[in-house]
């Protein structure tokens, strides 16, 4: 208020134990989005519930703010667990409920929900309460920004938890480089962060067990919790944490930081890959690891004339995962023809090139073990699961580590053994996706606690809607616990009002008078003002020895007061001028604008003479030639093009654009009958990027096309070779 700033910093000794024995209601610190069920046995009682619901919104105005809506929704309507069905809705404030309630009783009547809406959820078909639940725990690189930010602050006693549980929960959880704090937030902050984060892999091996954990108590929060757990790579140790098979972070923390196997075995210099592959020491080593969107046999078939390049993990039946130098990935990459997305954060494991040091390895992972009675724990490396050993999970870890794994094995043995439910309990959503691919068709939820690509928050809520529409048994009461009712405030009593001055005094100055006999502003010359302005100091206060004393009426010398008229009319000058030149730029863009309609204009009566002049030779138009298909083969033919049109995006250009099928709205080619892309020649472009490129695209003529007119076209178009840029 004063212009005064304090900046405070409070930090916990991080080595002391917690005194802290409790904490408050969770507060109500998120009001971006609200979840409402309405459950029932039959769908008329769910049109009747949503109408009810309409009735409950539309006496909440504008659903500010939405957590307290939510809540007392539940309260008035809490959904039952032995209802049949249930159909969820997630809210934000400013959101028309009257469309997300229509697609909701849309989705009841078409007896499904849009896959891909982030709004509304319902299945007429629910998998039930009975099935059994796997936790899948995703491998490094799936790090973010900001990861487990949200989810502390809108769970802190979950937090607190965990720090009373183990020390130095903070060092563990890598805050500095996950969640990075600055004084500046320039551009090209995020890149400097990240590859901060990049540089050191126990930042994104930590930052993702302690991470595992977190959500794992997040979900126990609503009584959801594992039949059974799959880790995929790294994802197998922060399992056995975040289950209680494995109990001391610590441990594990001390340990790494002590070793020299993230520091220049398997990363860094890589020395145990160049000992495994005999590399000499004049040549550089640069470890790359990509995901390729090819079946296992055409990649083994690739790589087994290439020495340098190892098949690292099979994802799903349509990919894999491949690791080795840099030049020889870009080159097998190249053989293949595929897409591909690097990974970072992966160190020199699951090949042979882990070998030297594989002792070493095992030792690391030799911890105390807790059986957990009826949790079944899966080893990727064996593809089913394994007795609970401190042993068996070194030995496991161990053999995929130096021979990789085979992910498709392992989820098809667990969907053997009656596992329906597969939630991701970690960042982002890479295991879900390929969950999806490996069962297609077959009956099963594969769901994400986290998508890593928008809000914390929300992403659980989406978690928590799939599963209570699939009539998994949730506690959603949780949810909303210590929420305190949005109501009005009433009157403010005089008694309660407490008055804090805040500040100094008011700032203002009295303006110096005008004597009589001052000659107005224009008959200064500049030589005279400045004669009459006091000299200023180097630290911007005025000389005190030159600073003409205040006269007795309380006046000061008229050079303040010329001083100040001097600069008013310097600053009408300025905005006078800024203000023409944009007058003369508007009248220049109208200028420009105009010419540019007389030209097109011109040009179109031009090609209508040109359309009505009679040919030369009134003979019989030849049909139209076939243009000859590109002797190469295409990058997509007409059956990716297809799925482009209606289908899954990331099947067709590969996994890196999964994340466009979870949006609602996105740009396609169209259905039949308008599709006019027979194939796509060839792409040329940088991926992901928001740069221009070429695409060559050809569509075929045939004699029963639905545009053909007494077998021909029109003469204003042809549709028969397209090039885009």
């Amino acid at each position: 208020m004063d212009g005064n700033c304090s900046h405070v910093l409070i930090q916990e000794d991080e080595n002391s134990a917690s005194t802290v024995e409790g904490i408050g209601p969770t507060p109500a610190i998120d009001t971006r989005a609200g979840l409402f069920v309405v459950s029932g046995n039959t769908t008329p009682e769910l049109i009747e519930g949503l109408a009810g619901l309409e009735d409950f919104l539309s006496r909440t105005p504008d659903l500010e703010p939405v957590e307290p809506a939510a809540g007392r929704w539940m309260q008035s309507r809490p959904q039952r667990s032995d209802h049949r069905l249930a159909v969820a809705l997630i809210l934000k404030p400013g959101d028309k409920f009257n469309a997300v309630l229509n697609d909701a009783r849309q989705a009841i009547a078409s007896g499904g929900s849009d896959l891909h809406s982030r709004q509304v959820f319902f299945s007429s078909r629910p998998i039930g309460p009975g099935t059994r639940i796997a936790m899948v725990y995703p491998g490094s690189g799936n790090h973010y920004l900001g990861m487990g930010r949200d989810l502390a602050l809108r769970f802190p006693g979950i937090v607190n938890g965990m720090d009373r549980e183990t020390a130095q929960l903070k060092t563990q959880f890598r805050p500095w480089n996950l969640m990075p704090w600055r004084r500046a937030w320039q551009p090209g902050w995020e890149a400097e962060a990240i590859s901060r984060l990049k540089a050191d892999p126990l930042n994104m091996i930590f930052g993702q067990v302690v991470f595992g954990d977190l959500m794992t108590r997040v979900l126990d929060r609503f009584s959801i919790r594992a039949d059974a757990v799959i880790g995929y790579s790294l994802g197998e140790s922060s399992a056995l944490f975040a289950q209680g098979v494995w109990s001391d972070r610590g441990d594990m923390l001390a340990r790494m930081l002590t070793t020299d196997l993230f520091t220049t075995q398997l990363a860094g210099p890589c020395l145990a890959l160049r000992q495994a592959w005999q590399i000499p020491e004049d040549q550089a080593v640069a470890w790359r690891v990509a995901v390729v969107n090819r079946p296992v046999e055409s990649v083994q078939e690739t790589l087994s004339d290439m020495p340098r390049v190892r098949l690292l993990i099979v994802n799903s039946p349509h990919e894999c995962v491949i690791g080795g130098l840099e030049q020889a990935v870009e080159q097998a990459i190249a053989v293949m023809g595929c897409q591909a997305v690097y990974l970072d954060g992966v160190v020199t494991v699951h090949c042979d090139a882990a070998s030297p040091v594989a002792d070493a390895y095992r030792r690391l992972h030799v911890f105390p073990t807790t059986v957990k009675p009826g949790l079944d724990v899966y080893s990727c490396s064996w593809a089913s699961p394994y007795e609970v050993t401190s042993k068996g999970t070194a030995d496991s870890i161990l053999k995929q580590a130096v021979e990789g794994f085979d992910f498709t094995r392992t989820i098809k043995r667990a969907t053997a053994d009656g596992v329906r439910v597969f939630i991701e309990v970690g960042p982002r959503a890479s295991c879900t996706r390929m969950i999806d691919q490996i069962l297609d068709e077959q009956p099963h939820l594969a769901v994400a606690a986290n998508q890593g690509n928008e809000d914390e928050i929300t992403s659980l809520l989406r978690c928590l809607a799939r599963l209570v529409t699939e009539r998994v048994p949730v506690n959603l009461s949780a949810l909303y616990e210590g929420l305190e009712p949005a109501t009005p405030s009433g009157p403010i009593r005089a008694g309660k009002i407490v008055p804090v001055t805040v500040g100094g005094h008011l700032l203002c100055p009295q303006l110096p008078e005008m004597p009589a006999d001052d000659p107005p502003i224009e008959s200064l010359r500049p030589a005279e003002i400045a004669s009459k302005v006091p000299p200023v100091l180097s630290d911007g206060f005025e000389s005190a020895e030159d600073t003409p004393a205040p006269a007795e009426n309380g006046s000061t010398s008229d050079a303040p007061w010329a001083q100040l008229l001097e600069a008013a009319h310097r600053n009408m000058e300025t905005t006078a001028s800024a203000h023409q030149q944009f007058l003369d730029f508007s009248q220049e863009l109208t200028r420009s604008v105009a010419e540019t309609v007389d030209l097109q204009t011109r040009l179109l009566g031009l090609g209508a003479r040109l359309a009505d002049k009679p040919p030369d030779q009134p003979k019989t138009a030849p049909a139209p030639a076939r243009v000859a298909a590109s002797p190469s083969p295409p990058a997509f033919n007409r059956e990716m093009c297809m799925a482009f049109a209606v289908g899954n995006v990331g099947r067709v250009l590969g996994p890196a654009f999964d994340v466009v099928d979870t949006h609602r709205v996105r740009v396609r080619l169209p259905d039949e009958p308008l599709m006019l892309v027979d194939r796509i020649v060839s792409v040329q472009g940088k991926m992901l990027s928001m740069e221009s490129g070429r695409v060559v695209t050809e569509h075929d003529v045939l004699p029963d096309a639905w545009y053909l007119i007494a077998h021909r076209y029109a003469s204003a178009w042809r549709p028969v070779r397209q090039t885009c840029s």
